[in-house]
């Protein structure tokens, strides 16, 4: 039943927040002084950016970052095909990155006055951390404080909504073929705690490829596939077929396949409200997912 391989191209969202961080001091910009001038060589520090409204000092993104509508900026390839000569055209003070601090050492070579900065986006609080951080490199740092104490009171929100609610067991996947999950440590982890559920994958440690027989034996109540659109409604048909899931039987398996439910931004507040109706429809006004 699980043959046909699913392209996840859109998952590297989700893995390009793998790497560590080291954060660096930074000071507010100068009155009359120019904005820093910023690339982003992450998907999730981009929509940040853009979202607490520091777009305009953003000269160069990756071609995995996703813009809002009339937006356009240099591509400057990616975490993985690292372009030094693309990265210097833009000129840029910073350059803000997820992946391993290795791949831009050539870039580092050629302009050692260009700062590199590390981010590691691995839970909610890194989350908030990151907005704090991105907003103070951009010199703006009153934007990232306000920006993160909306997102931590939103989570907050969602939190009290199903506290007192039964949590399901959750299962978490990518797709069907061969598909991944989150345990312990994601952010995706997290969310489903705070939306009222208990992860059904809470054995594994960070993202893993799931093995289907413990998929089966997890029991889930429910299960959210993330996946990219072309295939949706195949890997929806394949997980419902799985009689031997509870969420399966009961009609409570979900597709999604937007991709910021893999990116850990502040966009994660809507999901965290989405995942707790799909959860705990009683409790968001009879509202499902």
């Amino acid at each position: 039943m699980f043959q046909r391989p699913v392209h996840f191209a859109l998952l590297l969202f989700a893995l390009l927040a793998l790497a560590c961080s080291v954060p660096e001091p930074a000071t507010e910009t100068e009155p009359g002084g120019a904005p820093p001038r910023l690339a982003s060589m992450s998907p999730a520090l981009t929509e940040m950016l853009f979202s607490m409204g520091l777009g305009a000092q953003v000269v160069g993104v990756t071609r995995y970052c996703q813009l809002p509508a009339g937006e356009q900026r240099p591509l400057l390839g990616d975490a993985i095909s690292v372009s030094a000569e693309a990265i210097l055209a833009v000129e840029p003070d910073l350059l803000l990155i997820q992946s391993d601090a290795a791949r831009f050492e050539p870039v580092e070579q050629l302009d050692p006055e260009l700062q590199v900065e590390h981010f590691s986006i691995e839970t909610l609080a890194d989350i908030s951390s990151a907005l704090r951080r991105a907003a103070t490199l951009a010199g703006q740092p009153a934007l990232g404080e306000q920006a993160a104490q909306d997102f931590e009171a939103g989570l907050q929100a969602v939190r009290r909504r199903v506290a007192q609610q039964a949590p399901p067991s959750v299962l978490f996947v990518t797709g069907s073929d061969k598909p991944g999950t989150a345990g312990q440590g994601t952010f995706i982890h997290e969310l489903i705690e705070l939306a009222g559920g208990t992860n059904a994958a809470a054995s594994y440690e960070g993202w893993a490829t799931l093995n289907l027989e413990y998929a089966l034996a997890a029991q889930p109540e429910v299960l959210l596939c993330w996946t990219v659109p072309d295939v949706a409604q195949q890997d929806l048909a394949r997980w419902q077929a799985l009689e031997d899931l509870p969420a399966a039987r009961s009609g409570r398996v979900h597709v999604v396949t937007e991709p910021s439910w893999t990116l850990p931004t502040p966009g994660l507040l809507l999901h965290a409200q989405q995942l707790a109706a799909m959860l705990h429809p009683a409790a968001q006004g009879g509202a499902g997912g």
